[in-house]
Formats: C-alpha cells, structure tokens, sequence
C-alpha cells in the first residue's frame, strides 16, 4: 500500500468527504498511474482566488483509499460507465461532466495516455494512519 497527497477544490473535497463524489478521473500519467487498490490518498483543501487561480490550501484536510482503478479513452467514455453524478455531482448529464474535465485536459492529452476512473471511500479511524 502506498500513501499518496494530491489536492482538491473545495466543493469537490466536501463532495469527496460526504460520499456523494465516489469517482476520481485523471489522465492516465504521472502518479495517477501509479494508483493502486488499497492505498491511500490525504487530500488537500485548495482554493480559487478572486482571480480564478487555484491554490494549495489546507494539507491532510481527509483521507480517501483506493478501491479501484478502471482505464478508458477519453472522460466522456469514463463518466458515461460511471455514472455523472459518481463523478461530479453537480452534473445533470455525462456530457456536462466531461466538460468539466475537458476545461483542463485536451482530447489529445485523454487519447495519448488515457484516463483513469479511481474509486474512492472516505477512510476512518485507524485508515487515516499513515502505514
């Protein structure tokens, strides 16, 4: 099992820690791809300011564990199997949740190295220690 820190926007982080938001996507890369079933994840409460940039807020802020990691060609193929609402909750259809994904990550990037669908649950108790 291996320990990893990555960020989260605010809403999404709260999402993520009331169980509405069980699915993570990424692009198949860097860390990401080193994922695995079983580890764990601390997440950062990062933030916008005025002008739109993010920030990294609050460390350790909740601990999610991996317990799956499926591959697909692109986020519109990933939500879609997921289910819109797994992934962005705020989402009314599959499509407006790609599109979040989109605003970040080129249809090129997504068919080069692919993209991952990483589920989540909130650790408690002595998952929250760091082994």
């Amino acid at each position: 099992m291996n320990v990893w820190e990555s960020g989260r926007e605010s809403s999404l982080l709260d999402d993520i820690i009331s169980g509405r938001k069980t699915v993570e996507g990424r692009l198949r890369k860097g860390k990401f791809a080193e994922y695995t079933p079983g580890d764990r994840i601390w997440l950062r409460r990062d933030y916008r300011d005025k002008l739109g940039v993010l920030h990294d807020g609050e460390p350790r802020a909740a601990c999610v564990k991996v317990v799956a990691v499926r591959r697909y060609s692109s986020f519109l193929a990933m939500v879609t199997a997921e289910g819109c609402q797994r992934v962005i909750p705020s989402a009314c259809s599959a499509q407006e949740a790609a599109d979040e994904y989109n605003k970040y990550y080129t249809a090129e990037d997504q068919a080069r190295y692919g993209v991952l669908a990483i589920e989540i649950v909130i650790c408690h108790g002595s998952d929250n220690e760091e082994k």
